[in-house]
């Protein structure tokens, strides 16, 4: 099995919905590790309001975050250009440390 070291992974294959029996490599591979889990609706990702990804014991980490359709057991509606491009500036202003930045014109 081939390994890749990197420091962003962008999944865009869009939803999946339920996490049991999901065929992309990194969901697998990252169900198999334990660092994700599956909401309590089996819409996708458990995840916190920041979009923070679950690990199988409840955890939100620091370092792992989904947005969009995957996110859906937390967000509800999130299927929709505008609402995802919401959800997509408010993680890019807290990893850019500019929590002070208005999302002026979203």
């Amino acid at each position: 099995m081939e390994s890749t070291l990197a420091d962003r992974v962008i999944n865009c294959t869009g939803p999946e919905g339920s996490l049991s029996g999901a065929d992309h490599p990194l969901i697998r591979d990252l169900l198999a590790q334990g660092r994700v889990r599956g909401d309590s609706h089996e819409l996708g990702l458990d995840v916190n309001r920041t979009g923070r990804v679950r690990n199988t014991g409840g955890e939100a980490q620091d370092c792992l975050f989904a947005v969009g359709p995957l996110t859906k057991g937390e967000a509800w509606e999130i299927v929709a250009v505008p609402d995802i491009r919401r959800q997509v500036w408010d993680l890019a202003r807290y990893l850019g440390n500019a929590h002070w930045v208005g999302g002026e014109g979203l």
